[in-house]
């Protein structure tokens, strides 16, 4: 299932809000998955928020698709069996326009 989430996100980074938590059935309990979340732009735009006019202008191009970001749970690999016991939690990921390590 895919979920959506808006943020304005800077150099310096942003935390996930609200955290992303999600809870997984159907696996199989034997067998390793790996969980992430993935981020890419939703349309070819970049905005600025206006605070004269409060509203969002165009401020550039997105950036390309092969720049999408990935993170990984930190518990990847784990077995079907330990993702399905209890809700799975992106508490940790930071979202930042620069290309930091460990950031999204």
């Amino acid at each position: 299932k895919q979920f959506q989430n808006e943020m304005v996100v800077g150099p310096q980074g942003r935390r996930m809000f609200p955290n992303f938590n999600v809870r997984l059935s159907g696996l199989s309990p034997t067998k390793f998955y790996h969980v992430f979340i993935e981020a890419r732009p939703t349309d070819q735009n970049k905005f600025t928020f206006n605070y004269q006019t409060t509203s969002w202008i165009v401020s550039g191009p997105a950036e390309t698709e092969s720049n999408k970001r990935i993170y990984y749970h930190p518990e990847t690999p784990l077995q079907g069996s330990g993702w399905m016991r209890k809700p799975i939690s992106f508490k940790t990921p930071k979202f930042t326009t620069g290309q930091q390590e460990g950031n999204m």
